[in-house]
């Protein structure tokens, strides 16, 4: 079963492949897999794009396995034009 949650990204560990999301009910982190879908507005992004998006709004979709949260997409918010 999929479930979600929303907030700011926090930051992106590559080595552990985590991303940290800051939520109004704390901090939670989720596992990026390689089947993870990541996209800032219509625009596809690669894993490696999240270590530079902290402080973005995203919503994650994941499930749940071995008591660890396993991303399927990532949806970030666009960056708002200046």
């Amino acid at each position: 079963m999929e479930s979600a949650l929303s907030g700011t990204i926090a930051s992106y560990d590559a080595s552990a492949s985590t991303l940290t999301i800051k939520t109004s009910s704390g901090d939670r982190t989720v596992q990026v897999a390689s089947h993870t879908k990541i996209h800032e507005g219509s625009k596809s992004l690669k894993v490696g794009a999240l270590g530079g998006l902290s402080g973005h709004e995203a919503k994650v979709r994941y499930r749940e396995s071995n008591g660890k949260m396993i991303a399927e997409s990532i949806a970030v918010a666009p960056t708002a034009a200046k």
